[in-house]
């Protein structure tokens, strides 16, 4: 984000100029002696600076991208405040003059003050531009060089990489790494106001940036595409999510054939912007439209679906993701349904093991023989065979179902405990997931008594 852009309104503009930043820089002189730092500027050059820039401002948005260099100039040579350069910079870039570019991103690091608030942005262009300019091979002879130290305007670029009007070559995107998305977490906004989350991603990488917020009291992420704004990527919370004690956000960055790239933050473990009435306030008042701000109804980007849409992206362990949650709920089931089985199988072998027994005492009993037979009278055949390998078979049925539950009931228990653990985290933090408990937590039991039987009734919230 420029100083131009954070810093829009007349009354910042003034304020920011207004700052006497002279310039510290010494030259030596003939005789060994340093020449005196320059006399800080006087109200009427500030003014004249203030009008340059608001001039320079007014071109750069009709994108009159090389006069608004020109306006810039003027205002840092009448001003020499070094949060200037950083317009300079960021406006050759615009232009496409990276070795420029490159110039005033490095003026700007090595003069402005240690807590510019575009220094993060800075940092991270001016390393993005070097690793380009260094993969073009310079034609023979050499380039041509940078004059000026953009105080007045001086320096021209020659006919090296990027003389001529010639554009260095396309970067291959796969040369991309995590290392080149950029991203600053924020901790703290104001309540009622609209936050909005910036982040770098070079352009040339294809990369599709979604931004997942959740407020207080929402059960789900909500996913916005983070969009083009400058040089920058921005992804709107809105102000009616910025109440209670905090909201949780985290970037996904995903290629174009949707495979991840990095994540800041997880599902499992997101961001937490605290919301704090004296904290400044973290969104650009020019962002009017909230239809562009709005979640796609469709699906974000990539990112795994819009704000219309039940999906949030995440790994089989990652918890609040859908796949935690259906891979939950699938082992809760299997674990169920499998003990079902084993306990039925059990109950056929049982009753198959008591027609057995029953067969027995019959055969030894006195009055069921016939004379001169004596107990047993009855022979083992192959009917009562069948019921005993029959019997058999639905024993090791139930045995092996048994086991198979017991082990999804294991893995069952893992997801509900991961669950319960992470809700209460949220709750610790103030962010409750949902109108209520949720779990094991939510379990409500109560019997149930008739005329001729006793059983019970169990709900169990989702």
């Amino acid at each position: 984000m420029t100083f131009f852009r954070r810093h829009s309104t007349v009354a910042l503009l003034v304020a920011a100029l207004g700052v006497a930043l002279g310039a510290t820089s010494v030259e030596a002189q003939p005789d060994g002696k340093e020449a005196p730092a320059p006399p800080p500027p006087t109200p009427e050059q500030l003014e004249q600076a203030k009008q340059a820039f608001l001039a320079g401002r007014q071109l750069f948005d009709e994108k009159k991208f090389d006069q608004a260099v020109e306006k810039f100039k003027e205002s840092y040579r009448l001003s020499r405040n070094p949060l200037l350069l950083y317009n300079l910079a960021f406006t050759l870039d615009q232009m496409g003059q990276k070795d420029l570019a490159v110039f005033y991103y490095k003026k700007f690091v090595s003069d402005a003050p240690a807590d510019a608030a575009q220094r993060p942005e800075a940092t991270a262009r001016l390393k993005v531009l070097e690793k380009e300019l260094a993969a073009v091979t310079p034609p023979d002879g050499g380039g041509g060089s940078t004059g000026g130290d953009g105080a007045t305007g001086g320096g021209t670029t020659g006919g090296g990489a990027t003389g001529g009007g010639k554009k260095p070559p396309r970067v291959d995107p796969s040369t991309f790494t995590a290392d080149d998305f950029q991203h600053q977490i924020v901790e703290d906004a104001p309540p009622g106001k609209p936050l909005d989350l910036t982040a770098f991603a070079p352009e040339e990488s294809g990369w599709i940036v979604t931004l997942h917020y959740r407020g207080a009291g929402d059960a789900k992420f909500t996913a916005v595409p983070m969009r083009p704004r400058y040089n920058e990527l921005v992804g709107r919370v809105p102000a009616a999510k910025m109440t209670g004690v905090s909201v949780q956000y985290y970037v996904e960055v995903r290629t174009p054939d949707a495979k991840v790239v990095t994540r800041v933050g997880k599902p499992a473990s997101p961001n937490i912007v605290y919301i704090d009435p004296k904290a400044r306030p973290r969104y650009y008042p020019d962002l009017t439209d909230e239809r562009d701000w709005t979640p796609d109804g469709g699906g974000g980007g990539g990112g795994g679906g819009g704000g219309g849409s039940s999906y949030v992206p995440g790994g089989w362990t990652e918890v609040g993701s859908t796949k935690f949650r259906r891979a939950k709920l699938a082992a809760t089931a299997t674990s169920g349904g499998l003990l079902a089985i084993s306990l039925t199988f059990y109950f056929l072998a049982a009753n198959m093991s008591s027609t057995l027994e029953a067969e027995a005492v019959l055969s030894n009993t006195n009055s069921r023989c016939t004379p001169p037979n004596t107990p047993p009278c009855r022979t083992f055949n192959d009917e009562r065979r069948a019921i005993e390998v029959a019997g058999q078979r639905n024993e090791l049925v139930s045995r092996i179902t048994f086991g198979l539950g017991l082990g999804a009931g294991v893995v069952a228990g893992w997801y509900w405990y991961e669950d319960i653990k992470a809700e209460k985290a949220a709750t610790r933090t103030g962010d409750t997931v949902g109108a209520g408990p949720r779990g094991l937590r939510s379990l409500v039991a109560a019997p149930v008594v008739g005329p001729d039987f006793v059983g019970g009734s169990a709900a169990l919230r989702f």
